[in-house]
């Protein structure tokens, strides 16, 4: 506690102009009054470029890292603006790109997110049945509550890309301590820069996609195994618990795959270690709850 104070205070002196400055070019972009966009992205920004910093120097404060993480969020940023312009422009002719989405379900989605936080529904019902654009419901709860609370006035969907753009270069870190740990620098530079600038994942974490997201609890689940599985670490857990928990509300399918891949890896990589029973009711616990909700949506 006594070093992540003065942490905070040293990096609030460029947190602080950074957030303001990109919270005040998105609105630009958008309809609405520029004040209220202002604000709204500005919040998400100054919460998500501490967590950003925070994260950068758990894993280690690289120069590289840093690199890593500014243009993995700068890059997504760039590339949601230049869709939210162009698209209306040079697209398709079709509704979605008219509107200035490259994603048809992320057009969908995101429609029906802004009519439910503009109505007196509970955002929660989000995962209800009713709602047929996003079959698991955490992305449309998520937006809706973004809309609901930070954008009242008018529908911003470049909020909802900023957050997908944190979260995918919140991965960045969690990434680079599970190559490390496995090959140094050797593995972490290459395979970090390839994690963060490959141009499927810019293009999915400019748009209102669940994949940035899905992609980061996977990142942060499999540091708590390694980290787990390398120190036994206690702490590992609240990572592999909290990867999890992201997977079970955005899409428990991907749940479900990524606990078959990181019980195939404990198993082949350390053949013979004990296995806690810590270990083996949380998996089964998620294993349960991600089959039921698998099946009921």
């Amino acid at each position: 506690m006594q070093k992540t104070l003065p942490n905070i205070l040293r990096d609030s002196r460029w947190i602080l102009p950074a957030g303001l400055g990109l919270g005040a070019i998105l609105p630009l972009f958008q309809n609405g009054d520029w004040l209220i966009g202002w604000l709204a992205s500005s919040v998400i920004l100054l919460v998500g470029l501490l967590v950003l910093t925070a994260s950068w120097r758990w894993a280690g404060k690289g120069r590289t890292l840093a690199w890593m993480i500014a243009l993995a969020l700068l890059l997504r940023l760039a590339s949601a603006v230049a869709l939210q312009v162009f698209l209306p422009i040079n697209g398709y002719d079709n509704e979605q790109q008219h509107a200035g989405y490259v994603f048809f379900d992320a057009y969908r989605r995101d429609g029906q997110a802004w009519e439910l936080s503009q109505s007196e529904t509970p955002t929660w019902t989000a995962f209800s049945k009713q709602f047929y654009t996003d079959q698991y419901g955490g992305l449309l709860a998520l937006s809706a509550g973004t809309y609901r609370y930070l954008s009242p006035d008018t529908h911003r969907p470049l909020l909802v890309v900023l957050l997908a753009a944190l979260t995918a270069a919140l991965g960045v870190p969690f990434f680079w301590k599970s190559a490390h740990s496995l090959g140094g620098d050797k593995l972490a530079v290459p395979a970090s820069w390839i994690f963060a600038l490959y141009p499927e994942s810019i293009l999915q974490g400019s748009s209102q996609m669940r994949e940035p997201f899905l992609i980061t609890f996977v990142a942060m689940a499999f540091w708590g195994l390694l980290d787990w599985q390398a120190n036994n670490n206690r702490k590992a857990w609240l990572w592999l618990g909290a990867g999890l928990a992201g997977m079970l509300l955005f899409s428990p399918a991907i749940a479900l795959i990524t606990l078959l891949i990181l019980g195939g890896w404990l198993w082949f990589s350390k053949e013979h270690q004990r296995v806690s029973w810590r270990m083996i009711l949380t998996v089964s616990v998620v294993f349960l709850v991600g089959l039921f909700l698998l099946s009921w949506s």
